[in-house]
């Protein structure tokens, strides 16, 4: 498996004073931003240099021993992150695979 691309989510607990601070203070830009309703859970991705994070307020993101969910191909560890290849095969399935 190679993997392309690592995005970590973080956990926040209010969306527009981390989108503030992440996009003010850092210099990254906001690339999407999701807001279930005004009182909520959001979700919002974030990049700067070709690096992107995403932030988040849904409960279970970014808290350790949470599961990972699959997209693509996906791994998830503490912190939460997504490591995606070129294949839908998890590492696992890769390792299976290979013997």
């Amino acid at each position: 498996m190679v993997v392309k691309r690592v995005v970590p989510i973080i956990k926040v607990s209010d969306i527009r004073v981390a989108l503030d601070f992440y996009c003010a203070t850092l210099g990254f830009v906001t690339d999407f931003k999701y807001v279930a309703s005004s009182d909520g859970p959001a979700y919002a991705g974030v990049s700067r240099d070709g690096n992107q994070v995403h932030l988040s307020t849904f409960s279970g993101d970014g808290v350790l021993g949470t599961s990972g969910r699959k997209y693509s191909a996906i791994w998830q560890s503490s912190p939460t992150s997504w490591l995606t290849s070129k294949t839908a095969d998890t590492p696992h399935d890769a390792r299976r695979r290979a013997g």
